[in-house]
């Protein structure tokens, strides 16, 4: 065995220089329009009490639950005769439903947290909304923008299930390669998904794994960022009354942190239901991505039509439950108003 990079430059021959630099366009121009829709909707939500923010906040929260195949479907029939159909634009639209609510629910939560007097005593001052805005709300929580801008990015370079049916041959992005590598018998390119599979087998083992690896991303950011938010003065009062570690963990860091907890296990729910679906697409006999894969090789377009509905039903129906099943079980659970 010797070190080569015949495989890498087999891969820029078939214009993966190309598609890595639609792929960087298209991840950052994501994250930029992705962070100021998320921070400007979380804002209206979580500082300006009304009607519209709580319907911004539900219609937000709706796309966690939808797969990235039945958005990008959707995207086709709304976009189909639009000039911007097949365009990069269309593609950073579609990106940003698609991740839109994990950052969203990362900075609501940020901002919650800040006084809620603020606005007031800004108004009393003559302070206008805009100066508290990009005086005091974007400092305060910019440790928090800068995760929203690399989770956009990051999901956006990889992402295929929500570009795969609104991509052209002049903007597809690396992501996309896959497939094509598949075709040409290029084993290399899609080593990990084949190595899955081979270790362990079509069945329930390999759907975990997929579904794991998706959603332990969104889940970490949004529970390490609860605990990095924890105020160190109240952990200073713990050693002060002599709390150990443990106590200081359960009894202080734990409530601190526990609506950012919530939001990340949330946000996995509606993550881990859209990875079962592709997993079961690639790595079972069974399941509803299975049936709707078998479907399309029947050409029966019913049955398609039919799988897409049931995925994007339960995914809503599940997040609802989940939500409902938070505000049960916590005193108030993570409230909108």
């Amino acid at each position: 065995l010797s070190f080569t990079l015949a495989n890498v430059i087999r891969a820029f021959k078939l214009r993966a220089g190309k598609y890595y630099l639609n792929s960087v366009v298209i991840a950052a121009c994501t994250a930029v329009l992705g962070v100021s829709i998320s921070f400007m909707t979380a804002y209206l939500s979580a500082r300006m009490k009304s009607k519209l923010s709580r319907f911004l906040h539900l219609s937000t929260m709706t796309s966690a639950a939808i797969p990235g195949m039945v958005l990008g479907l959707s995207y086709v029939l709304a976009f189909n005769k639009t000039p911007i159909y097949g365009t990069i634009i269309v593609l950073v639209l579609v990106n940003i439903m698609h991740f839109i609510a994990s950052p969203y629910l990362m900075i609501y939560n940020s901002l919650s947290k800040i006084n809620e007097n603020l606005e007031d005593v800004a108004q009393s001052l003559g302070i206008s909304r805009m100066q508290m805005l990009l005086s005091v709300f974007v400092p305060s929580t910019l440790p928090t923008i800068i995760e929203m801008y690399s989770y956009y990015f990051v999901n956006a370079m990889i992402t295929i299930s929500a570009v795969s049916f609104l991509v052209s041959f002049r903007t597809m992005p690396l992501s996309l390669m896959i497939p094509q590598l598949e075709s040409q018998s290029f084993i290399e390119g899609t080593a990990l998904i084949s190595l899955l599979i081979l270790w362990f087998g079509i069945g329930e083992t390999s759907k975990l794994i997929v579904i794991v690896l998706a959603s332990v991303f969104p889940m970490y950011l949004n529970i390490s960022k609860g605990f990095r938010e924890c105020d160190r003065k109240l952990e200073e009062v713990g050693k002060t009354l002599g709390f150990s570690p443990f106590q200081i963990f359960v009894r202080i860091c734990l409530p601190y942190a526990r609506e950012d907890i919530l939001v990340g296990l949330r946000t996995g729910l509606g993550y881990c239901w859209r990875a079962l679906i592709g997993a079961e697409m690639f790595a079972a006999a069974s399941g509803l991505g299975y049936t709707i894969v078998y479907a399309q090789q029947m050409s029966r377009s019913d049955k398609v039509l039919i799988g897409i509905f049931l995925i994007g039903f339960i995914g809503c129906v599940s997040d609802a439950l989940f939500s409902l099943l938070i505000r049960r079980v916590c005193v108030g659970g993570v409230k909108h108003d």
